[in-house]
């Protein structure tokens, strides 16, 4: 087993290109999974015919084409970023294409119905796109009134990755825009946990082929649901010890984390439902707990603000009576005030168990990186449990 590993290593040190080596300046200026600041600002400036990259329409038509769109619709484009809260907006007269890009953020609640009406409205035809990094579809929560039908979804781990190979095809005449391409799918590559190029899978498929390598390989393949369960399990286990060290017996057992529950969404049983976490009171408002909630979803781990309305439904959290604290915490969020969450946001460094690919996830196997991975986290989350002051709105609002 031993020999089978190092062998897997040595061809992916084989194939590491100088830019995986050296320095990434995507990395050194922003965080991998910075989905507003890094990504759509890097793919609009790419899209933008009057870009730096001196490449006119090139990479826009790619794009288009991309999405399920027609290039002779945009014929006098117009690249806008966070407009009106969209992430990208390409806009042709009557004509538009509405990319939503969820990296790590969590979703909110009727977006994409909202991006649409917002274009309705403004007298054009939107083309919506849900850009994500596995391509997942959106859920009613996020479509609002809309179907499935009515949304395009693309990933970064195919889609976008294949566009930015096409587009390093066609200028591997300009070395320093070939080079700045290859650093951004060096990142892409990380996010989505698709490291391998197609010379090093061939390569290591030829090593499969000898001795009794593909023997062992199958016992990995046979044991990575126990190893995922295992790693995520141990993950929730000290989080929630470190929580009851500093803040004893704030957590709601009956919104806890159980092993049954991670079993049954890593082993995809019908019964499984990912929408589970840790969940602690803050404080009492009246009949009403306020607490912070961990959640894993879909994928995405993230933590915010929350309201037990008399213990029960957190549906109290998007009503006009915690408007105020929703408003004072807005700041710390990545999203704003909703149904069930008064904000919420995505840890600065993060994992995905639904993906399972990423470094940081793949290594809470081991104790020791876990320890002081679940370490840093739970001192971000009571950094933001302070800045949200809940206690002093509790004592400054009536029941």
């Amino acid at each position: 087993m031993k020999t089978l590993l190092e062998k897997v290593e040595d061809i992916s040190h084989k194939y590491s290109t100088q830019a995986e080596k050296g320095i990434n300046l995507f990395s050194l200026l922003r965080s991998h999974s910075d989905e507003v600041h890094l990504h759509s600002k890097f793919i609009a400036e790419l899209l933008n015919p009057n870009g730096s990259h001196g490449q006119g329409r090139l990479f826009l038509d790619k794009f288009i084409q991309l999405c399920g769109g027609n290039v002779v619709d945009f014929a006098s484009p117009n690249i806008k970023r966070e407009y009106r809260k969209i992430d990208i907006l390409v806009r042709s007269g009557s004509n538009a294409i509405v990319v939503e890009n969820k990296i790590w953020a969590p979703d909110q609640e009727r977006q994409l119905e909202r991006y649409h009406n917002t274009m309705i409205a403004e007298g054009a035809t939107p083309l919506l796109v849900y850009l994500t990094v596995d391509g997942r579809t959106p859920d009613e929560y996020t479509r609002g009134a809309l179907s499935k039908d009515e949304i395009k979804t693309i990933s970064y781990k195919e889609d976008i990755l294949k566009w930015i190979e096409d587009c390093k095809q066609e200028v591997t005449n300009v070395p320093y825009l070939h080079e700045t391409l290859q650093q951004y799918e060096n990142i892409i590559r990380k996010i989505t946990g698709t490291t391998m190029n197609d010379k090093e899978t061939d390569e290591v498929i030829e090593l499969l082929k000898q001795e009794d390598h593909i023997l062992n390989a199958a016992k990995i393949v046979e044991s990575w649901n126990k190893v995922k369960i295992q790693a995520e399990w141990n993950f929730w286990k000290e989080l929630c010890h470190l929580i009851e060290l500093d803040m004893p017996g704030s957590i709601l057992e009956t919104r806890k984390v159980s092993w049954e529950k991670v079993k049954d969404v890593v082993k995809k049983k019908k019964k499984g439902n990912p929408w589970y976490g840790i969940m602690l009171k803050l404080g009492e408002n009246g009949n009403d707990q306020i607490c912070l909630f961990i959640q894993r979803g879909i994928g995405d781990l993230y933590y915010g603000i929350t309201v037990l309305g008399n213990g029960e439904d957190r549906d109290a959290s998007g009503t006009s009576k915690y408007a105020a604290l929703a408003q004072s915490i807005s700041r710390l969020n990545d999203t704003q005030q909703e149904k069930r969450w008064l904000g919420k946001k995505v840890f600065s460094d993060p994992i995905n168990f639904k993906q399972f690919n990423n470094p940081n996830t793949l290594k809470l196997i081991k104790p020791e990186f876990r320890h002081g991975y679940v370490g840093k986290l739970w001192l971000e989350i009571k950094e933001y449990i302070a800045a949200c002051e809940v206690e002093a709105f509790i004592e400054t609002t009536p029941a």
